[in-house]
């Protein structure tokens, strides 16, 4: 609006016609409007000395002046009057605002909502607690955080929902400050593609198996193999993954490792807690801190294994040497040309395979063969049990010598048929503890006095150095006995 319209404005309010001043310079105001008409800001300028100052009725000319006719802000308009008549400038003051559209929103594939990459979660599980429990809160807060529970990885299971079809949401059109009507438009939306290892059905998406959860923007899919390419640590939290996991650098101390599949690890396996369901590869070996443990369902092959619990259900291959560690496996244990087993125990259900056995030092070593490790740990629980029970069968007979009762008896009655079916169940796992009582231990090298050897159930200790020897159980006495490698 030109000065020239604003002074016509002045005189159309009463107000300023009946107090016209004859020197002075009056209050003026302008108009102007965003580009896209979405907005009205006003500038003010203060009166001079005898000069008019503004008014609400002559605020309003000048806005019916400049076409503004919807959304005014009839508070932000008085408050900058006001700072105006009081002598001070405003500078473009918005007060008048429109209706922004609402585009329409077109049929699309859309992703549920889901923990972002990074947020936390297990490994990746994704599980986290009930923030509406007061219970869960306090315990949040008294417990300090742990940084290695944090994952940069979102996990999904197997049938879970990925994305859903949206359908059809109609928009709304807008409203300039001028009152015209501004057209919506339609969404403009990447239209996103389900990908690898998804299922489509009755316009909803699902994890065709358990996996990471990977999105470009304009796809998604299911990983079914976690590759990390550097080491596990803080940047990646405790890994904890229903598929296989491929680590390229270190496993380093303290952070547990959980693979649903196979486990490869290229650089140095810092066990802390390790548990993998199908085989693991240990390229650089596993090394722990007398606590380490790894539990694996399938095969081992790793470069060595020390100061370290290790647990197959099936065979270990290790090219290097067992040092200070207790090895479990089911199947065979075998080691390369210049391994050695040294101050460890090794528990293997077939034969063991090896090229050295202790060392010059005589450090305490025992390999056994032939042997269900699982059951034996079983078996043993069984026995410790036993004898709890039958010491409390001999303390209660005698308090039914002294005083016999009616509870007394019936309890008497209970610990011996229960003592019945332990036994029953320890001669069951005595058998299986037994797993193969035609195993060998081969050593390809030397073995040393101090290493106990152990085939089913007899034993045989290593008094004087002997060198490529193979010990079996003799058919006829039942012990151990070893004659030399051909």
């Amino acid at each position: 609006m030109t000065t020239h319209e604003n002074q016509r404005a002045h005189n159309r309010d009463d107000s300023h016609d009946r107090g016209r001043r004859a020197k002075g310079t009056d209050a003026r105001a302008e108009v102007t409007l965003s580009a896209d008409g979405m907005q009205a800001m006003v500038t003010l300028r203060p009166a001079g000395k005898r000069g008019r100052q503004l008014s609400e009725r002559y605020l309003d000319h000048v806005l019916e002046g400049a076409g503004v006719t919807y959304g005014v802000d009839r508070h932000a308009l008085v408050e900058a009057m006001q700072a105006c008549n009081a002598g001070r400038a405003v500078e473009n003051c918005v007060i008048a605002r429109g209706k922004s559209p609402t585009p329409d929103k077109p049929q699309q594939l859309v992703l549920r909502p889901r923990p972002a990459e990074g947020s936390g979660g297990s490994g990746g599980s994704g599980e986290s607690g009930k923030s509406g429990e007061a219970g869960n809160q306090n315990s949040a807060e008294s417990e300090p955080l742990d940084y290695r529970s944090r994952s940069p990885y979102v996990v999904v299971k197997r049938g879970e929902e990925l994305a859903f079809t949206r359908s059809f949401e109609p928009g709304r059109d807008g409203q300039s400050v001028r009152g015209e009507l501004v057209l919506r438009g339609t969404q403009a939306a990447p239209q996103l593609q389900a990908g690898r290892n998804t299922v489509s059905e009755g316009g909803r998406v699902f994890a065709a198996c358990s996996g990471r959860f990977v999105t470009d923007g304009t796809q998604f899919w299911v990983e079914d193999t976690l590759e990390i390419a550097g080491d596990v640590d803080y940047t990646t939290g405790h890994i904890n993954f229903p598929g296989n996991v491929v680590i390229t650098g270190l496993v380093k101390d303290r952070f547990r490792v959980w693979a649903g599949g196979d486990l490869e690890c290229h650089g140095t396996l810092d066990a802390f807690e390790v548990f993998c369901k199908g085989m693991l590869k240990a390229r650089g070996g596993i090394i722990g801190r007398g606590q380490g443990l790894v539990r694996v369902v399938g095969d081992i092959a790793a470069k060595f294994i020390e100061n370290s619990v290790v647990e197959s259900k099936s065979s270990v291959s290790i090219a290097g040497g067992i040092l200070k560690s207790r090895v479990y496996c089911l199947g065979e244990l075998r080691t390369g040309k210049r391994g050695r087993i040294i101050g460890s125990e090794v528990r293997a259900g077939g034969s063991i395979l090896c090229n050295q056995l202790g060392n010059d030092a005589q450090t305490p070593t025992t390999v056994v063969a032939g042997v269900n490790f699982i059951a034996e740990r079983k078996l043993q629980k069984l026995r410790e049990r036993r004898e709890e029970l039958l010491e409390e069968l001999s303390q209660l007979d005698r308090r039914i010598a002294l005083s016999p009762t009616p509870r007394r008896e019936r309890r008497r009655a209970e610990l011996a048929r229960v003592l019945e079916l332990l036994a029953a169940q320890v001669g069951e796992l005595s058998e299986q503890a037994v797993a193969n009582g035609e195993a060998q231990i081969a050593v390809e090298g030397r073995v040393y006095p101090g290493v106990t050897v152990v085939i089913g159930t007899a034993c045989y200790v290593v008094g004087e150095p002997l060198k490529r020897v193979r010990f079996a159980v003799d058919a006829g006495t039942g012990g151990v006995t070893y004659e030399n490698l051909s």
